[in-house]
């Protein structure tokens, strides 16, 4: 069973948040399926790659560390970078999340 570390050193099951994780991002691919399915087969999933960066900035944005972290004022930025793996080199998806 998946678990993590709480604030106060709790171990907590997240197996229930993964689950709704995972529905709010079908609910969230249904938006782009007409987008989706007008791409090729690469295409498709550099673009299914694409959204789960920019999702999962998103998610580490939310977390309590960097809530914390900038409630403290400190500069801290989360960035959306994907690996080309046609070129080998990161792309910003896009502008770096910030306080």
């Amino acid at each position: 069973m998946a678990t993590e570390i709480s604030r106060e050193g709790r171990v907590v099951k997240t197996l229930p948040t993964l689950f709704e994780n995972n529905k709010r991002w079908a609910e969230k691919m249904e938006g782009n399926e007409d987008q989706l399915s007008a791409l090729s087969g690469k295409e498709r999933l550099n673009r299914l790659c694409a959204l789960n960066v920019l999702a999962q900035a998103r998610n580490v944005s939310r977390t309590n560390i960097i809530r914390d972290a900038w409630s403290s004022g400190q500069d801290v930025n989360v960035h959306s970078w994907i690996y080309g793996s046609s070129n080998g080199r990161l792309k910003g998806l896009a502008d770096p999340l910030t306080s």
